[in-house]
């Protein structure tokens, strides 16, 4: 059996899937998130009163947790429009989090 080198064109193009796969992995989950804030404060601001449900109860009936609500709803306040993140599409939901949205913890003891 012939052992397969990095040259191979197998190996070449099954490391290209990988790349273009993972890169839409990470663009669809922070577009899942984006899209979770937005609905979340699109229903507030639509409501005539306040809510009838809290983010707990919310996460109970999707399966988000609230700790991810809550961050969809930082993250959809903070960049109304994808377009506006710094680094474009080259980023992921880690690097949104801890980059670009608050700290809760640094806020409360500030």
């Amino acid at each position: 059996m012939k052992k397969l080198t990095l040259a191979n064109p197998l190996v070449e193009e099954i490391r290209q899937i990988k790349v273009e796969y993972g890169f839409r992995m990470r663009w669809d989950l922070i577009e899942m998130y984006h899209r979770i804030g937005t609905a979340i404060l699109s229903h507030r601001d639509t409501s005539e009163r306040q809510p009838t449900w809290d983010l707990v109860d919310l996460s109970g009936a999707t399966g988000v947790s609230v700790r991810d609500l809550y961050r969809s709803i930082q993250f959809a306040k903070k960049f109304p429009d994808l377009a506006l993140l710094p680094e474009g599409k080259d980023t992921s939901w880690r690097k949104v989090v801890h980059n670009y949205l608050p700290d809760t913890k640094r806020e409360k003891s500030e």
